[in-house]
């Protein structure tokens, strides 16, 4: 599978220096689009982003686990983070959709997006878990909200959520690692 135009965004992204403002030093965040809503992801935890091509399905895994996919010779698992967070899931015959390859302590694994959008600087005083409108239970998948062109933002909690019960559905599950 070739990496698509998008890899190269974020490469563009990453390669920007961190900002400062006063004494309080802001993190880059790559923000995204899934379906309606927009999220955003520390770009330290994405290796990088291309267009889906061909997801095969797995077989007695949750329903927001897509499958695997062949990413440059490496099995990677597919997940719809709409769906495990929200259990609304992105249609498969959406026409624009992207991986974005997550690494996150020993685990690998892509989420589906709809769209990338750019990348942020938030200070950690700018994400705040009192602005998100969700139960509590939904909002510890999430470091909080923040806000971006005039829209709260939800930044992911990937250790809530990657080391959640409902994601560990199999013995020693790495997610990348299917043998």
């Amino acid at each position: 599978m070739e990496e698509g135009t998008s890899s190269a965004i974020v490469e563009q992204l990453r390669s920007r220096k961190s900002e400062t403002e006063g004494t309080e030093e802001k993190q880059a965040f790559i923000t995204f689009q899934i379906l309606d809503e927009m999220y955003a992801l520390s770009i330290e935890n994405v290796r990088y982003s291309l267009k889906v091509e061909k997801i095969t399905p797995v077989p007695d895994v949750p329903s927001f686990v897509l499958g695997i996919t062949n990413v440059l010779g490496e099995i990677i698992s597919v997940v719809d983070i709409s769906d495990f967070i929200f259990q609304k899931p992105v249609p498969l015959n959406e026409k624009k959709r992207f991986l974005l390859l997550i690494q996150w302590e020993d685990i690998e694994t892509s989420f589906l997006v709809t769209d990338l959008l750019d990348m942020v600087f938030w200070a950690k005083s700018e994400i705040r878990k009192d602005i998100l409108p969700l139960s509590k239970e939904k909002r510890d998948y999430f470091l909080g909200g923040a806000v971006w062109n005039g829209k709260i933002i939800g930044v992911l909690n990937l250790k809530k959520i990657l080391r959640s019960e409902r994601m560990d559905f199999g013995e020693k599950n790495k997610f990348g690692d299917v043998s």
